[in-house]
């Protein structure tokens, strides 16, 4: 499931348009691509 984070900016563009990816955690811009946070998974 895919949701916009309307309170994030993105460092590098100065977007809003932020997408966390709640499947693995990580949080990218929708313009330029840039990954803002990820969370990895420990076995």
């Amino acid at each position: 499931m895919v949701r916009d984070e309307e309170s994030l900016v993105c460092p590098n563009c100065g977007s809003k348009e932020i997408v966390l990816l709640e499947s693995t955690g990580e949080m990218y811009c929708k313009k330029c691509g840039t990954i803002l946070e990820e969370e990895l998974l420990r076995a």
